[in-house]
């Protein structure tokens, strides 16, 4: 699914992308730097309180038990992989 909003922990980002979930995990892969370094200061501590994705006023996806198990540039591609908990 292609996204053009993220809202993570309260902060929006404008930002273009796809979405993939497959239960527990869901990826992320975006160009935006911003989005990027969001989710590489949030790799350390891994503290996800909620997350909205929106493609227009549509929302594709939310959680609010969610950790970042791993994130890697590619070529520019921030791919952001985000694991369900149970916590």
């Amino acid at each position: 699914m292609v996204f053009d909003k993220l809202n993570i922990n309260d902060q929006t980002f404008e930002a273009e992308g796809q979405l993939t979930v497959e239960q527990p995990s869901v990826r992320i892969t975006t160009t935006d730097g911003d989005v990027g370094l969001f989710f590489n200061q949030l790799e350390t501590s891994q503290s996800i309180d909620s997350i909205a994705v929106f493609k227009g006023d549509e929302e594709r996806y939310s959680s609010s038990r969610i950790k970042v198990s791993n994130l890697t540039v590619v070529g520019g591609n921030y791919r952001i992989e985000l694991e369900e908990t149970s916590d």
